[in-house]
């Protein structure tokens, strides 16, 4: 089950070097990966339980459409109603809910109470896109080298789902993995992932199964 991810920050941040370690099953760090067994982390080691932080009263997802050839630095057209592909987007989360309900560690941290919520657009885009949160310098473009960006106040969401196009999953060496840090919270030196991001194609949000399975990783169920 994942649980969390430390980061020591060495000196200044972004500025000097920073190691990682990790107490879930595979991460990559610095593009190594680590093993480790799913069935030896028995709950969180974090204060906030499966949601992260103490501060979430409740399991919030939010989900975000991007359309094809997205850039951060691009300005989205204000629609008056939401795109097509967003809607079926969050659609696809919410059925999924039922499902991931019936897993048991749903149930031992009571996920259900208050009832988990989707919205509709992230607080802010995808930090694998953003220079501030990217990939750690040195490294290759990839989910699994995301830095998160370093914030004082997390979202109220636990994982922000993105659809992209699927030469950008292929592209961020997504094929199996589909996961990043997105914001990370710092404190005497420790710095621990709040938020998760979920990262899958349009296409992929049409099978059920793959999406509940995705979610159930993305939220520390698996």
């Amino acid at each position: 089950m994942r649980t969390r991810r430390f980061i020591q920050v060495i000196g200044v941040v972004g500025a000097v070097g920073i190691t990682a370690a990790a107490t879930y099953g595979a991460l990559t760090v610095l593009g190594v990966e680590l093993g480790g067994s799913s069935e030896a982390q028995v709950e969180p080691s974090h204060p906030g339980g499966l949601l992260l932080i103490q501060e979430r009263d409740q399991l919030a997802i939010c989900v975000e459409w991007l359309p094809p050839g997205f850039s951060p630095d691009s300005t989205s057209p204000q629609l008056a109603s939401p795109a097509p592909e967003q809607l079926a987007a969050q659609a696809a989360v919410e059925a999924a809910l039922p499902a991931l309900a019936q897993h048991r560690v749903w149930s031992k941290w009571d996920l259900s109470n208050p009832p988990p919520t989707v919205s509709g657009d992230c607080p802010s885009g995808p930090a694998a896109y953003d220079a501030e949160g990217g990939s750690v310098p040195g490294l290759p473009p990839s989910f699994f080298n995301v830095a998160g960006r370093l914030i004082t106040t997390a979202s109220p969401y636990r994982v922000h789902v993105f659809v992209v196009a699927p030469d950008e999953i292929d592209r961020l060496g997504g094929r199996n993995w589909r996961y990043t840090v997105e914001e990370t919270i710092c404190e005497d030196h420790i710095c621990s992932e709040v938020t998760t991001g979920l990262y899958m194609s349009a296409d992929e949000m049409t099978n059920q199964d793959f999406v509940v399975a995705r979610l159930a990783r993305g939220i520390g169920l698996e």
